[in-house]
């Protein structure tokens, strides 16, 4: 029931970073792609986190049994590679995460409505940024419930990925599509007994 609101900095240094590369070349006059592991020249990575967290007990009757927890990572890197001119992003690395979560919990029965974000980010680095390949963006909407009832047992459900969104890996822009997964919703329910 106490609230949290934080916030903070931090950068990286890195020497030396390993990057998946992929090439196009020409062997014996057929065309093929070449992935491999290299080392890139120097690599810096920044950014802030801040949090939110809170119950509004200060509202009255099952009002005050509802809160909110957030959190938002804004990053930014930078990465030398040997064949590039200027800098790249660092691999894996997306400039935009967030999540928001509104909950419910009188002590015996809770529920937990989530949203997550990530932005879209570089996984290799192609001859040029034509080539370099990215994940989409990607958003989800995740359900949970949980009832207690007695101090052993209890039971729980939850939903992942409610609207059902879809994975997209792509080349230099969402308009090349190399992969497009779509997973559906899924879900779990389940009971627990603690001796």
């Amino acid at each position: 029931k106490i609230g949290l609101l934080s916030a903070g900095l931090f950068y990286k240094d890195i020497t030396d970073p390993i990057f998946e590369s992929t090439s196009s070349k020409v062997i014996g006059g057929t065309a093929v792609t070449v992935n491999t592991s290299l080392n890139g020249d120097a690599a810096s990575l920044w950014g802030a986190e801040f949090t939110f967290n809170t119950q509004f007990d200060m509202l009255p009757g099952m009002l005050s049994n509802f809160g909110i927890n957030t959190n938002i990572t804004l990053m930014d890197s930078k990465m030398k590679i040997p064949g590039r001119d200027g800098d790249v992003k660092i691999p894996r690395q997306a400039d935009l995460l967030y999540n928001a979560t509104l909950f419910y919990d009188d002590g015996a029965f809770n529920t937990r409505l989530a949203y997550n974000y990530k932005g879209a980010y570089i996984m290799e680095h192609g001859d040029s940024a034509q080539f370099d390949e990215y994940y989409g963006e990607n958003k989800t909407l995740d359900l949970s419930m949980g009832y207690n009832i007695n101090k052993n047992f209890s039971v729980f459900a939850e939903i992942n990925n409610l609207t059902d969104e879809a994975m997209l890996y792509y080349q230099g822009v969402e308009e090349r599509p190399l992969q497009y997964e779509v997973y559906g919703r899924r879900g779990q329910i389940g009971a627990k007994y603690t001796f």
